[in-house]
């Protein structure tokens, strides 16, 4: 089986959708098919060999931030990517298209629809109501585009229950479900876990992920520390708060942290936050859970689909919520089986598995 794959992000660009991206070729690799991936470079135009039978065609853009997509950098790939999907397919013979996200790469799959059949994976900010950022042009652009790319898709799939339910108020066609898997090698518990009183987030610092709030929140539980790893558009205003609240000697900004250098601040920690009003399937919640911590999250998207027994859903993201929930985990033999039952759960979301719910879809899809 031969598989044609868009997505305008992928390592180092991007987020949970490249990280996601990466982990499942890995996991391919080592299956019986090949797979081309169009998407963007963090500089100039390249081609990789991630193994003998999956190659990686990252476009050159101009990428200005690597987390952050401007609507001149969107347009810049469409065209690009259309362009090299057309030689690809002039080139060789696909069984199937998988488009990551509903757009650009699903509306480059439909329009390519009479030549190659595709699926499309829905990832939160392509889904109409998912983000502030578009909710001015969901009901007049993005609505219609999505229901007009997923309609002709051969399979629709979201990475949570949540993401999926949302994507039904625009069109109530048959949606599956596969969730982002986690690396168990690489994310492993420490011997001895954190306390109470380490608690980590690592996000992108944007607004939509709450982060203010949780910084908030450390007025009220004494002598707790919290590590903020990631970047984004609200670092400076992050800052300003921290110091605001005078909490500059008790929350530290690490800033970006490669994948590959990042477990060891998991091992370190006993309580992840992600406080966030909307989510997909968090990749950094899986990365803590495998890594054993007890977890806080909000209900939103995928988020508490992975809570059950190791960690709390807020029903509210007031500081004085969050804070009260840290203190409530504080207590040793709770926090301690909270952390085991973490790793428990990360256990049924290995990549490996992810990678053969995909493969049935892909040989379902391109027989029909």
């Amino acid at each position: 089986m031969r598989v044609l794959m868009l997505n305008f992000e992928y390592p180092p660009v991007g987020g949970g959708a490249a990280t996601a991206n990466k982990h499942l070729l890995e996991a391919f690799s080592k299956k019986n098919i090949d797979v081309d991936l169009i998407t963007a470079s963090e500089g100039k135009a390249k081609t990789v060999k991630l193994s003998k039978r999956i190659t990686i065609h990252q476009l050159g853009i101009r990428k200005k931030r690597l987390h952050h997509w401007s609507a001149r950098e969107f347009l810049t790939w469409t065209r690009k990517a259309n362009k090299k999907m057309k030689h690809l397919l002039a080139e060789n013979t696909y069984d199937l298209c998988h488009a990551w996200f509903s757009w650009p790469p699903g509306w480059l799959a439909w329009r390519h629809r009479k030549t190659l059949p595709y699926i499309v994976g829905l990832r939160g900010s392509d889904v109409p109501g998912f983000s502030a950022r578009t909710k001015f042009l969901d009901p007049f652009i993005f609505k219609p585009l999505c229901r007009r790319v997923w309609k002709h898709a051969k399979a629709v799939i979201a990475n949570s229950a949540g993401l999926r339910q949302l994507a039904q108020r625009t069109s109530q066609q048959t949606i599956g479900i596969i969730p982002n898997g986690v690396d168990l090698k690489h994310f492993t518990p420490a011997k001895n876990p954190g306390d109470g009183k380490k608690i980590l987030c690592v996000s992108r610092l944007v607004p939509r992920k709450g982060i203010h709030h949780l910084i908030a929140a450390l007025q009220y539980v004494p002598k707790a520390e919290l590590t903020i790893i990631g970047e984004g558009r609200q670092e400076k205003e992050l800052k300003e708060l921290t110091k605001q609240l005078g909490l500059t000697q008790r929350v530290h900004f690490i800033g970006y942290v490669p994948r590959a250098k990042i477990a060891p601040y998991y091992r370190h920690a006993g309580i992840f936050v992600l406080p966030s009003s909307n989510e997909g399937m968090s990749n950094t919640l899986l990365e803590a859970i495998a890594s054993g911590l007890a977890v806080i999250v909000t209900r939103t998207g995928g988020t508490e689909e992975l809570v059950d027994g190791n960690g709390t859903v807020l029903r509210s993201t007031s500081p004085k919520a969050i804070a009260r929930a840290i203190t409530q985990m504080q207590h040793r033999q709770k926090l301690t089986k909270m952390q085991r039952r973490s790793r428990e759960i990360a256990e049924q979301h290995s990549w490996n598995r992810v990678a053969q719910h995909y493969l049935e879809v892909y040989r379902e899809c391109s027989s029909q």
